[in-house]
């Protein structure tokens, strides 16, 4: 199993070299990556999950579905609650959150793992997962494995994410 929270399992370089050999887009490796990789270490997430999650969330930063890339939304984050705005249900864009910077939507992303991990919210920090509050009283996930069927409705969501960190990993 891999586990979200914990240390780096791989360096940054090496997992930039990896994602360019992908390739990634040059938005993920110039400015999605660096903010993915502060956010996460900043949370005590292995930050090559968070940017794993994040490639496969993004098609490695290339987008394509109703995310949109100044959204500066790295997950598929979506609101808080989607029946009050018109035209924000499913997966039509204004479901999804909307970040100022990369830097935002990467602490989001990060909380909303902090959320499903049911760990400790850093003191002081602004919340900016609108759902963080809402994985209250839900099991808790440590793995990456554990995500299939909850951050996504696909029971083979964290196996595929999964794959993709051992990728960055060079497994």
């Amino acid at each position: 199993m891999t586990d979200i929270f914990g240390p780096p399992t791989a360096s940054f370089a090496d997992v930039l070299t990896r994602a360019k050999a992908v390739p990634a887009s040059a938005l993920f490796v110039s400015e999605m990556m660096p903010a993915a990789w502060r956010a996460a270490v900043a949370h005590g997430i292995n930050p090559v999950v968070l940017l794993a999650q994040m490639a496969h969330e993004t098609g490695w930063g290339n987008y394509g579905g109703a995310v949109l890339p100044w959204f500066h939304n790295p997950c598929g984050l979506k609101i808080r609650d989607t029946n009050r705005l018109a035209g924000a249900t499913g997966d039509l864009p204004l479901a999804h959150a909307q970040f100022g910077s990369w830097d935002a939507g990467c602490m989001a992303h990060s909380q909303h793992l902090i959320g499903y991990g049911q760990r400790s919210q850093n003191p002081g920090e602004p919340i900016l997962s609108a759902r963080l509050v809402g994985r209250a009283g839900k099991p808790a996930v440590s793995t990456v494995e554990g995500l299939g069927g909850r951050w996504a409705p696909s029971a083979l969501y964290g196996e595929k994410v999964a794959a993709v960190v051992r990728r960055l990993e060079g497994k």
